[in-house]
């Protein structure tokens, strides 16, 4: 009987065939390490879930919006009614989905990929949202390989010099925010 030991979680692709094999053994059946692959894993896979949602609502957000841009708070509700949440929340899924499909679609890929996760490829899209799209994808190119192994903490203090470099007025206007005593 297969024990899982001889499983090559870590090589496998994401997607549907890491789920079949996730799901094919109980984690009782496997060793230490091999726990921790799995739990590698499933982070992997949820971050390909959640890719393919934002790619679905992203591409609903533009079948909706093709005749009239006005339209875009009603496939917000649309997905918040579909998705049981918040208005903001929903609309705060649509605009992410819509920024990485559209300029920065490299960051898109490695969430897709499970390379990141959703809080890092969220932080790309916030550093880059003053930006012009040739901006954007100057720093989505420079900041993806280090976004795979960066805290998001970290990856977002080097995308907002990265962003601020490639935007000098933006930098010169920012608001610089306050340190809490005793820090």
């Amino acid at each position: 009987m297969e024990t899982g030991a001889d499983v090559p979680i870590p090589g496998c692709p994401t997607g549907a065939g890491l789920a079949i094999m996730l799901a094919g053994i109980p984690n009782d059946r496997v060793p230490d390490a091999t726990v921790l692959d799995r739990i590698v894993g499933y982070e992997r896979l949820a971050a390909w879930a959640a890719a393919g949602q934002a790619r679905a609502l992203a591409e609903l957000t533009r079948r909706r919006t093709a005749t009239d841009p006005n339209e875009l708070p009603y496939a917000a509700e649309e997905v918040s009614l579909a998705l049981s949440c918040s208005r903001m929340a929903a609309g705060a899924k649509v605009n992410l989905a819509l920024d990485l499909a559209g300029r920065l679609p490299a960051t898109l890929d490695a969430w897709e990929q499970g390379r990141i996760c959703q809080s890092r490829a969220r932080i790309l899209s916030e550093a880059t949202s003053r930006l012009s799209a040739d901006d954007a994808a100057y720093v989505e190119d420079q900041l993806l390989e280090a976004a795979e192994t960066l805290s998001p903490a970290r990856l977002k203090v080097k995308g907002a010099a990265l962003a601020d470099s490639r935007d000098p007025v933006r930098s010169r206007t920012a608001t610089p925010t306050p340190r809490k005593a005793g820090r």
